[in-house]
């Protein structure tokens, strides 16, 4: 079953969008750059699948590329990982990671030579 073409909300116009896409240099943001420019063409607009087919990305990820545009804009084309480099909360508190610290200073421990002389 073939699904509907996704309409791509104007936030840009076409002209905006292909300039930010020549000037971009990141590449996986100018790929999605591209997927906007090719589902937004004036006049004939890519389907899904075939931007996926010229973009090498499945129409799954095509298809969450044009959704995250519509709702946020040009900021949901542009990485959020920058934004979040360290993810929410650290693994270890700061006494651990001390205490991770001052037993790194240690030489190692031998336990099979420990093993060993006990019997």
């Amino acid at each position: 079953m073939a699904r509907t073409r996704i309409e791509i909300i104007p936030h840009l116009d076409y002209a905006d969008l292909t300039q930010r896409y020549r000037r971009c240099r990141d590449v996986k943001e100018r790929t999605r750059w591209l997927v906007i420019r090719l589902l937004s063409r004036p006049g004939n607009p890519m389907k899904v699948e075939q931007v996926a087919e010229i973009t090498d990305l499945s129409a799954d990820w095509v298809r969450k590329i044009a959704r995250r545009y519509n709702a946020n804009g040009p900021e949901g084309i542009v990485d959020g990982h920058e934004k979040s480099p360290g993810g929410k909360h650290k693994a270890l508190t700061t006494e651990q990671l001390q205490e991770l610290f001052e037993k790194l200073k240690l030489p190692p421990l031998r336990w099979w030579i420990v093993e060993w002389t006990k019997s």
